[in-house]
């Protein structure tokens, strides 16, 4: 798939939510995955896939771009009080996502249980800490 000049993260991240299932529907999550592997960087968790809304996923904030990485924040239109982060990189000039994380429900964003680092969400505030590949990183 060939980029189009000037498109933004958010326009990457459009195309994407458009065509990401909800939980209601039914999927074949193999062909899901092999639909949306053009718009996916390399290493992206497929454990990602699982975060479907209830109603639709628009975008909810502008994206900040810091070097290579965008991160935008998106809701579900039926559930909106709970954000989910989206995090794209720059590879060659085009944008992927690198990965669709949830709002943590331990610390509700924060990175902070109490006086601690949350260790649901590894302090970042977003989707689960990935023990067996220690990944914190956002």
């Amino acid at each position: 798939m060939a980029e189009k000049p000037g498109r933004t993260p958010s326009d990457v991240l459009r195309e994407i939510l458009a065509d990401w299932p909800k939980k209601s529907d039914s999927v074949d999550m193999d062909a899901f995955k092999l639909r949306l592997a053009p718009y996916l960087a390399a290493g992206f968790n497929s454990s990602g896939f699982s975060n479907r809304p209830f109603g639709e996923f628009s975008i909810l904030s502008n994206e900040l771009v810091v070097g290579d990485t965008a991160k935008i924040l998106v809701y579900d239109s039926a559930d909106p009080q709970y954000p989910n982060l989206a995090v794209l990189s720059l590879s060659h000039g085009k944008w992927y996502l690198k990965k669709f994380l949830f709002q943590c429900a331990s610390c509700f964003g924060t990175g902070v249980l109490g006086t601690d680092p949350c260790d649901t969400c590894g302090a970042t505030g977003w989707g689960l800490i990935n023990w067996s590949r220690h990944e914190t990183d956002l």
